[in-house]
């Protein structure tokens, strides 16, 4: 049997990128054969999933040459992978071209890592995103000398770790200016004066994903920021508004309303709204029919809205599993939220405009899509649900 497994996965001789899942109760053999036998393989990418509750045994420095490395362990609750680093840190010195580094370890700490990788020559990470870990602003200082290059930062669900030396963990942004690290895409849940002082220091930024989870400022600050410095560049703004911050969900207000249309380049755009129209609204008591408008006339270049309803998070049930999604996964409960999807789907497809051809922009949840098609009887171009 084992060596029917070591020769099946042999056999995958042009294989480059491996995502391996370790389910809970596997036997250790299992797993040692199978990091015996990836070195055989042209591997520049690999991703690693684990169930397990105590954090399995990996020989990871039995690889090298990876551009790539994703280790995600969804367990909130489970014990430190701090273990880990060690292999981990072996592995990344034998990859001198890594780009890309994404890590998941709850309760884990990123100076543990660092320690491991004082003696390494310097990386050229593009891509580097940590979550559900402890931070401080420290270690952006220790790891400047790997992060020359980086492009993208992701910073979610990270542990406060300030109580332990007084200093605010939100401080990383200002480490960041002051490195002069320049980021072209970002992803965080930490929103406060030092991250609007990042942005108002530097243009170009194309990506910006934010999750209201740590709040320390006003979205008017933040978006005039952007509005004032990368209005030409920005594609993406996704925003997530967690339950009681209102002010961050629509219906936006007017000055939000106002400096929106400055991002005229938007491509992609995520809304969050707190509630839904009742089905006898109409007009300007649908708010959804008025985000749909306000797109329309202020985004010429949108391609994809997507729309966020809070508190109930419904569609990211299970996400930790698959924080950095390498893999499609939908769980059942994305379309299993009743009488919410048929207020949500009707508030959608009421919306229409006749005889001028709309945008063309599409309407995302996270289970379902809209596009727009022409009604030759009506004139109408209303969204419908796609199959």
């Amino acid at each position: 049997m084992l060596g029917h497994l070591a020769g099946a996965i042999r056999s995958f001789k042009n294989v480059k990128k491996v995502i391996w899942e370790i389910g809970e109760h596997e036997p250790s053999w299992m797993h040692d054969l199978i990091m015996k036998t990836l070195p055989d393989l042209p591997l520049e990418s690999l991703v690693i999933s684990i169930y397990e509750r105590t954090f399995p045994s990996l020989q990871l420095s039995q690889l090298s040459h990876l551009r790539r490395i994703c280790i995600e362990w969804p367990g909130i609750y489970y014990n430190s992978a701090d273990a880990l680093f060690s292999e981990l840190a072996k592995l990344i010195s034998q990859s001198p071209k890594l780009s890309h580094l994404e890590l998941c370890l709850p309760r884990s700490s990123l100076q543990t890592l660092i320690q491991n990788l004082i003696a390494i020559s310097p990386l050229s990470l593009e891509h580097l995103s940590v979550a559900w870990m402890r931070v401080l602003p420290e270690d952006i200082l220790h790891l400047s000398r790997h992060l020359r290059n980086l492009k993208y930062l992701g910073l979610n669900k990270y542990i406060n770790s300030s109580s332990l030396n007084n200093q605010p963990h939100d401080e990383i942004w200002e480490r960041l200016q002051a490195q002069e690290i320049y980021l072209n895409n970002i992803s965080t849940d930490c929103i406060d004066d030092f991250l609007v002082s990042y942005l108002d220091s530097f243009e170009g930024l194309g990506h910006l994903r934010l999750t209201t989870k740590n709040v320390a400022t006003q979205p008017v600050r933040l978006l005039a920021a952007i509005s004032a410095h990368h209005a030409n560049s920005l594609v993406e703004f996704d925003l997530f508004a967690e339950h009681g911050r209102d002010e961050w969900a629509w219906p936006f207000d007017d000055q939000l309303k106002a400096l929106l249309p400055s991002l005229y380049n938007l491509k992609y755009l995520g809304v969050t709204t707190h509630s839904l129209p009742d089905a006898a609204s109409s007009g300007d008591e649908n708010h959804i029919h008025a985000l749909i408008s306000f797109c329309e006339k202020s985004f010429p270049r949108l391609e994809i809205l997507t729309l966020y309803f809070s508190p109930f998070r419904f569609w990211n049930s299970g996400a930790e599993v698959h924080f950095f999604k390498h893999r499609k996964v939908v769980h059942p409960s994305a379309y299993a939220y009743g009488s919410l999807s048929k207020q949500l789907h009707q508030a959608i497809t009421t919306y229409q405009v006749v005889n001028t051809p709309p945008s063309t922009f599409r309407i995302m949840t996270k289970a379902q899509m809209f596009v727009r098609l022409h009604d030759s009887r009506t004139g109408a171009f209303p969204f419908t649900l796609t199959e």
